[in-house]
């Protein structure tokens, strides 16, 4: 063989053996990226729950507040109209009031 042709199938050679290792280089980066997105989507989806708890507990305070407002609010109202707070009767008609509004 000439000089040249075996230069030729060097250069083809080292050219088939680049792509090869190009290849599976890509194989091994795609691999450690699909790892990657699947350890944040764990990480966002337990931050998600975290957050959806935090914001229902908010609520359920909220919700805590408002009743006793409303409930101070009732009694105010009985007393400055003359009547008798009755803290019972209060708290049973926010109570369905609230169930009401909660519809």
């Amino acid at each position: 063989e000439s000089a040249a042709a075996v230069h030729e199938k060097a250069l083809v050679d080292a050219r088939a053996e680049a792509q090869r290792i190009a290849a599976e280089t890509k194989k091994v980066i795609q691999a450690e990226l699909e790892t990657a997105i699947a350890k944040a989507d764990i990480k966002i989806a337990a931050r998600t729950a975290e957050s959806e708890k935090i914001i229902v507990d908010i609520r359920a305070g909220s919700m805590d507040a408002v009743t006793e407002v409303a409930k101070d609010t009732a009694k105010e109202i009985v007393k400055m109209m003359g009547g008798k707070a009755d803290a019972r009767s209060i708290k049973l008609a926010v109570s369905a009031e609230m169930k009401g509004s909660a519809r």
